[in-house]
């Protein structure tokens, strides 16, 4: 895998050069090569029923390289390694081409085409740890999108085809629509955001797909997710539920109908770079038995905010056994 990570960098140098080039040679219009990334490190230590553990761990390098060749057309790659029980396992995890439509209306469309994140579920967080919706919801798949925006609402539509049920033909959509009230509109220091989204298949997001392993899907089922984003005067509310609509057959399996849902509260200290937020949430993967997850974290920007340190405290329930995690993570992002 080392041989992936060369290749990796060797293609953001090229895209430099080529972006260079591009700028210098073409009169009139300019090439724009900017790179960005994230670096997390973090120490965990878990308490459990039988017995603790504790290490260190890598979680998350990102390098990714947003292309402007025309004022037009983007192109946008980002690669990405996950500490996991394969170490190995840089991947491309996004790879875009979006191409802007010329044509003047009310609002902007634009076309994307790659590796992407299907317009399914919000998963705002402010905490070291993925959310439960997030686990059951994110979607990574080669698509083809069509996006729009306005002042107040955007919204995209993706089709894909996510092969857990063994089909060989693209037919499966996501789609979402978020809405934003005026800047202004609730006064200077109020932001509210809030949205629906909408998948004709749930089991091939990346969690459920992983749940289900080798196994094809028998009778499919939409899923359905919702959010709500406030920040009024330093104190923010984050509220999103993801849920199948209908039972997801799996043969020789049990059914599944995954449902979860999060919600965060926390304050950002006014003249400091202190944030601090508490949080409950469930998951249930078949509608009955369920797991509840809840507790806090204090974010603190380092260095004028060019690191960051988080401490997490979260409690997990699922009615058999009970977990506690601490975990902390050093994170800088450029």
């Amino acid at each position: 895998m080392r041989s992936i990570f060369i290749f990796a960098v060797a293609v953001l140098v090229i895209l430099m050069s080529f972006c260079v080039t591009f700028a210098d040679e073409v009169e009139g219009e300019s090439g724009k090569l900017e790179f960005s990334g994230v670096l997390e490190e973090e120490l965990g230590y878990i308490i459990g029923q039988e017995e603790d553990e504790s290490d260190f761990a890598l979680a998350t390098v990102e390098l990714g390289a947003d292309i402007s060749l025309a004022s037009n057309v983007c192109g946008h790659v980002l690669f990405l390694y996950e500490q996991g029980e394969n170490d190995d396992n840089i991947a491309v995890d996004e790879g875009i081409i979006d191409l802007k439509l010329p044509v003047t209306l009310p609002i902007e469309l634009s076309l994307s085409l790659g590796r992407m994140y299907v317009p399914f579920g919000e998963f705002n967080s402010h905490f070291v740890t993925d959310p439960f919706t997030l686990e059951i919801g994110e979607t990574n798949q080669i698509a083809l999108k069509l996006s729009a925006s306005h002042d107040i609402m955007e919204g995209s539509v993706a089709l894909y085809n996510e092969k857990v049920d063994d089909s060989n033909q693209i037919g499966d959509i996501a789609a979402k629509v978020a809405t934003f009230l005026p800047e202004g509109a609730l006064g200077e220091e109020i932001n509210l955001s809030f949205g629906a989204s909408l998948v004709t298949n749930v089991a091939g997001t990346d969690g459920l797909t992983d749940m289900i392993g080798g196994g094809a899907v028998s009778d499919r089922a939409m899923g359905l997710g919702g959010f709500v984003s406030l920040n009024a005067m330093g104190v923010f509310l984050e509220g999103e539920i993801v849920m199948a609509l209908g039972d997801v057959e799996i043969p020789g399996e049990e059914t599944l109908k995954p449902r979860a849902f999060n919600m965060e509260l926390g304050y950002s200290l006014p003249n400091m770079p202190v944030e601090i937020a508490g949080k409950f949430e469930q998951l249930s993967e078949d509608g009955d038995n369920s797991t509840n997850r809840f507790g806090g974290v204090v974010a603190i920007g380092l260095f004028d905010e060019a690191a960051f340190f988080g401490l997490e405290f979260l409690r997990s329930d699922d009615s058999e056994t009970v977990e506690n995690s601490v975990i902390g993570q050093l994170a800088v992002e450029f």
